[in-house]
């Protein structure tokens, strides 16, 4: 038996998963080197101290690095793509897994297991996969813990979320370019007011939690408005798109191959520099070429 519980961003669920695994002050959380820095502010909250083991090319895990002795692990689903959770035990027998697949809604290992809850505890963030303003679920696998239970609460969406999910819906039924209109003006007023053109994480944000806590009810009858099967077509064919006409010119892939029941999370990729090639490809298909991740403080 799964039970799930709601929360407005995956680090919330985080936090509320290591509780619910009665991580300590002072315990160690095994962490990927190649991780957004943002995640850390989870692990502090708790007082558990972040280790980190490296990765390779593909994002597996090649060793227990600095976290040897960790007690909890964090298995990562990088951009939807499953992880073989049989190489976490092999490096960590005796630790607590926990998977963090904030990229990997709608996306299954395969054997069919959904991603998110092949592991006692499971973060999973909606809000990445469809047009939503807040929107995350932690999963428990064989126990009900009533201190999680987040209500969702109504909230109106912001004016900058309805500009945009307007701009989409119109752009969809006119092909006009709205999206990307909307989104070259809002980095030029952030460049001209911060100097830089995408928001910019800073140290504080190992520490500090985002607000609101609660998930809205809007979120949440958005998703259950989610046809799951199209949308994960739609995904996996718009990666295909990408596979296709992506050049070695432009960087290496980091998945080449697609597996099955995978809903992927963009294509990501390795690249030291943009073409105009690629944002040209990339504006064909109405996605935008961005940066991952933020890196922490190491």
């Amino acid at each position: 038996m799964t039970n799930t519980s709601y929360f407005a961003f995956a680090r919330h669920a985080l936090v509320a998963g290591l509780k619910h695994l009665h991580v300590r002050p002072g315990d160690d959380v095994a962490i990927p080197e190649l991780i957004c820095r943002d995640v850390l502010s989870s692990v502090h909250a708790v007082g558990a101290i972040p280790r980190f083991y490296p990765v390779d090319r593909n994002l597996r895990p090649i060793g227990s690095g600095e976290a040897s002795e960790a007690q909890f692990v964090l298995a990562v689903n990088y951009f939807g793509f499953p992880q073989q959770l049989s190489e976490f035990a092999q490096h960590w027998p005796k630790a607590v897994l926990i998977e963090d697949n904030a990229h990997g809604f709608l996306s299954k290992d395969v054997d069919g297991r959904r991603l998110g809850s092949r592991t006692v505890v499971g973060i999973t963030s909606f809000r990445k996969t469809i047009r939503v303003p807040d929107g995350a679920f932690l999963t428990t696998i064989n126990s009900v813990d009533s201190e999680l239970a987040i209500q969702p609460v109504e909230r109106r969406p912001s004016l900058a979320y309805r500009l945009r999910v307007g701009a989409a819906n119109t752009e969809r039924a006119t092909n006009l370019p709205l999206q990307n209109v909307s989104r070259s003006t809002t980095r030029l007023f952030r460049r001209l007011l911060t100097g830089t053109a995408l928001p910019a994480s800073t140290e504080a944000s190992e520490f500090n939690l985002p607000e609101p806590i609660a998930m809205s009810s809007y979120a949440l009858t958005r998703l259950s408005l989610v046809d799951e099967e199209t949308e994960v077509q739609r995904r996996r064919q718009l990666f295909r798109k990408f596979a296709n006409e992506f050049s070695m010119e432009f960087g290496v892939p980091v998945f080449p191959q697609l597996p099955d029941q995978c809903s992927p999370y963009g294509y990501p990729f390795y690249s030291s520099n943009i073409s105009p090639s690629l944002l040209r490809l990339a504006k064909q298909h109405h996605c935008e070429v961005i940066r991952w991740p933020d890196l922490p403080r190491l």
